[in-house]
């Protein structure tokens, strides 16, 4: 865990690969590093199958750049 907390150097800076914000970019790039949950969650995620998770989107707009970085993710 502590890796994932310290993060990396990208471009000269300093990126953390986790943040309390479930669905993560860092602000240099164009797609999420990160998905995070909590059995505390106000969404409904859960694992379907081993390596197989169900997430909520972030709120209910459908193009909110977390969504859309989302959906391109599982795309690629």
């Amino acid at each position: 865990m502590e890796e994932l907390e310290s993060g990396f150097t990208f471009q000269n800076q300093r990126v953390h690969v986790i943040d309390p914000q479930g669905i993560f970019t860092p602000y240099m790039m164009n797609l999420p590093i990160s998905i995070t949950t909590s059995p505390k969650s106000k969404y409904l995620d859960r694992l379907i199958k081993e390596g197989v998770s169900e997430y909520s989107y972030r709120g209910t707009d459908l193009y909110h750049r977390d969504n859309v970085g989302l959906r391109d993710c599982m795309k690629l």
